[in-house]
């Protein structure tokens, strides 16, 4: 099998893993104070409120700000809350995955 076969099928594996939870993800309700948090955050930072200032966040600053990012663009909805924390999680994988085939035993 050559490499670029191996690493096509690699990926397909992932996309795989990606999509077969994905149904019960979007549908399922998760822990109701996180989805709130990550409902109500962005939509305040989209009408100006500063996070700490206006609104006590106790995530990292960069996570808010892209997700509001993206309520901007797909609206503050449950369904685009949940896809943006699904496609987190799998950059996350990448990322690792990545890491680990360079030799690096750093995981992000």
């Amino acid at each position: 099998m050559s490499p670029r076969t191996k690493r096509v099928l690699v990926f397909l594996i992932l996309g795989l893993a990606f999509a077969l939870p994905l149904r019960g993800l979007l549908r399922n309700q998760g822990p109701p104070m996180e989805e709130g948090f990550m409902l109500v955050f962005p939509e305040r930072v989209l009408a100006g409120d500063i996070p700490n200032l206006d609104f006590l966040h106790l995530y990292g600053p960069g996570s808010l700000w892209a997700l509001a990012g993206w309520m901007k663009i797909f609206g503050v909805t449950l369904e685009a809350e949940r896809l943006f924390g699904r496609d987190a999680d799998a950059r996350r994988r990448v990322k690792s995955l990545a890491s680990q085939r360079h030799g690096n035993s750093f995981c992000v």
